[in-house]
């Protein structure tokens, strides 16, 4: 087993993550689907969490908001990438350079972006214990933490060294801004650009989104 598959296999057994999201977290038979094993990762996309239903991973034809959306907006800038309910896509996602994984490994009740105490012990468990490692692994070039939930995992990860996001900041303080961050087990210092959460419960926002992302893939290109 490789260190991935054990970085996974560690969330899908962990009793504390079940503990601290006692009443915030829905009970499931199974666990969910998980990431595979990054490659060659530029580009890394932070969610806030899972559905039950099996979330951007679980491969089409089954429906999932967040890859419907993401993907119709990558492929809205030119990137090659087949329709998201379209078996292969995942694969066009990963071949260029793009990754993501979510704050919290589990699906939840309901959103945790209003950041109460119990739902911010969640997510601080979860960066500690889980996150903060993948990062390790998949060292990305650029991330784009997408919500107020994947924002203040991101604080957590990088507070001291590039981006602060407390209980009560807002994303409108951060978002479409350029952060230069760091922590450590990463090999070099990351480009940090947050943006809203693209799924349909924020559809008013889905423009603002797009542009954010927009100019997200603009920067990269220039770097590259």
């Amino acid at each position: 087993m490789g260190a991935w598959e054990e970085l996974q296999e560690g969330i899908d057994i962990c009793s504390d993550c079940k503990r601290l999201g006692l009443g915030l977290l829905l009970q499931i038979d199974a666990p969910p689907i998980r990431p595979p094993e990054p490659r060659a990762v530029n580009l890394l996309f932070i969610s806030e969490a899972l559905p039950i239903t099996g979330g951007f991973w679980a491969p089409p034809p089954r429906k999932d908001d967040l890859r419907d959306h993401l993907l119709g907006i990558l492929a809205a800038e030119d990137l090659q990438l087949r329709p998201s309910r379209s078996e292969g896509c995942l694969e066009d996602f990963c071949s260029l350079g793009l990754f993501l994984i979510q704050a919290v490994k589990w699906p939840l009740c309901k959103s945790a972006r209003n950041l109460r105490p119990q739902e911010r012990r969640l997510i601080e468990h979860s960066v500690e214990a889980h996150l903060g490692h993948e990062l390790t692994r998949v060292q990305p070039t650029t991330i784009v933490p997408m919500g107020r939930v994947a924002c203040y995992a991101a604080g957590q990860v990088f507070g001291s060294d590039g981006f602060e996001f407390k209980r009560g900041t807002k994303l409108e303080e951060v978002r479409g801004q350029r952060f230069i961050v760091n922590a450590p087990g990463l090999r070099r210092p990351a480009t940090l650009l947050p943006t809203g959460l693209p799924v349909k419960r924020r559809a008013r926002d889905l423009s603002l989104i797009r542009s954010e992302i927009a100019q997200v893939l603009g920067g990269r290109a220039g770097e590259e």
